[in-house]
């Protein structure tokens, strides 16, 4: 079953920033029901990863007001690393991920793909040592980090993570590209 398209935030983005471009999205309210492919899958984590790779591009006024437009469209959802003290004293400690107290306190924003599956991006300006050791966003992301701070990301894949009860699982990590 083929499910239907409608316009994507990024093209909203776009359209502000004053270039005229559409694209195309799946609805996530027609997968409640439905088995959807990987293919599906795909294109609405893609989506996701393109409207998020735009939203940081923005800033000041207009940025907080995509942000929200971003939060809302994709009822976005938070996850931390709830263990990241005891990963302070032992590193190769595997992180537990968890829902974070708010949007804006989690280092993960995660959309919901299929009933259970999730597209996950960092939520986070600035890369830093602790957000890639302790805070275990280098065990969620393959990346070119070769320590110090990075000043911008490129998300080019997003992770997926299985939710479960109220256990939040790594299936695959993500990949993003950093810049100083």
């Amino acid at each position: 079953k083929k499910l239907l398209v409608e316009p994507i935030f990024i093209a909203e983005l776009k359209i502000y920033l004053g270039r005229r471009e559409t694209g195309q999205g799946a609805s996530r309210e027609k997968f409640k029901d439905e088995k959807i492919s990987a293919r599906e899958i795909k294109s609405v984590g893609e989506n996701f990863v393109n409207d998020f790779n735009a939203l940081s591009k923005l800033s000041g006024f207009s940025g907080r007001q995509a942000r929200e437009k971003f939060l809302t469209r994709y009822k976005v959802r938070a996850l931390t690393c709830a263990n990241v003290e005891e990963r302070m004293n032992r590193p190769k400690l595997a992180p537990k991920f968890a829902e974070a107290a708010s949007v804006a306190s989690g280092d993960f924003w995660a959309c919901a793909v299929e009933e259970n599956l999730f597209a996950v991006v960092p939520n986070l300006k600035t890369y830093t040592e602790n957000h890639h050791a302790e805070r275990a966003f280098g065990i969620v992301f393959e990346s070119n980090f070769e320590g110090g701070t990075y000043s911008r990301l490129r998300v080019e894949q997003a992770a997926i993570f299985e939710f479960s009860g109220d256990k939040w699982k790594l299936k695959s990590a993500g990949k993003m590209i950093l810049s100083k």
